[in-house]
């Protein structure tokens, strides 16, 4: 069965009205608190508005509820990666891969954080390592968050 509500917080939130969709969001969430896509969604919004914080902690209790959702691994893993928290973010690309080892997205972002930790070359290594598996240099949702 549809939610009302979280539809028009999801349309919204298409529109790019963030406000308003995350404060729909928000209120789906005070009725069903383990709703997986309005915890996803709203830390998406999060994300969208440069919150990394919060983003990455909604993203998180998403994970709670489906820990094996792939966009959530990503894009949590992003928004550690804009908090300088590179250890973390590449936990949650080793989980994705862990789940799904061909996604060249991940492999890039798995390197570009290891690459923030260790020598250049190790992450050189890791991009490397994605082209090999058949990725391409045209840009790709492995630049920035991507939808659900």
């Amino acid at each position: 069965m549809s939610d009302p509500l979280f539809t028009t917080a999801f349309r919204l939130h298409k529109e790019g009205n963030l406000a308003e969709a995350s404060r729909l969001y928000g209120e789906v969430l005070r009725t069903q608190p383990a709703h997986f896509d309005a915890l996803y969604l709203l830390g998406f919004t999060h994300f969208q508005r440069g919150a990394f914080d919060e983003a990455q902690h909604l993203m998180g209790r998403a994970l709670d509820v489906k820990p094996d959702s792939l966009d959530a691994l990503f894009n949590r893993g992003a928004a550690l990666q804009r908090l300088d928290r590179h250890v973390e973010a590449l936990a949650s690309y080793d989980r994705a891969l862990a789940i799904k080892p061909d996604l060249v997205e991940i492999t890039l972002a798995r390197g570009t954080a290891l690459s923030q930790l260790t020598s250049p070359s190790d992450g050189f290594c890791a991009e490397t390592l994605c082209w090999n598996r058949g990725g391409t240099r045209t840009p790709s949702r492995a630049m920035t968050a991507h939808w659900h």
